[in-house]
């Protein structure tokens, strides 16, 4: 159900900016400051040696969610 009324607004807001990709660029903006926030109050940053222990591949998934 939120996908649905997250594509709607991402469709909005990027009628409103001009282009689909700034939309886009906003709901990933927006999405970081609030993962920063639940990283901060909650959980923690990763350690550098916990990053580096995964398999490159793993990180493609980011590459993936901007495409999709």
């Amino acid at each position: 159900m939120l996908a649905l009324i997250q594509g709607s607004l991402n469709a909005q807001r990027g009628q409103l900016l001009g282009h689909p990709l700034r939309g886009t660029l906003m709901n990933f903006a927006v999405g970081e400051i609030i993962l920063r926030g639940i990283l901060i109050v909650g959980v923690g940053f990763p350690q550098r040696a916990d990053l580096s222990k995964a398999p490159r591949y793993l990180y493609s998934a980011g590459f993936i969610g901007v495409l999709l």
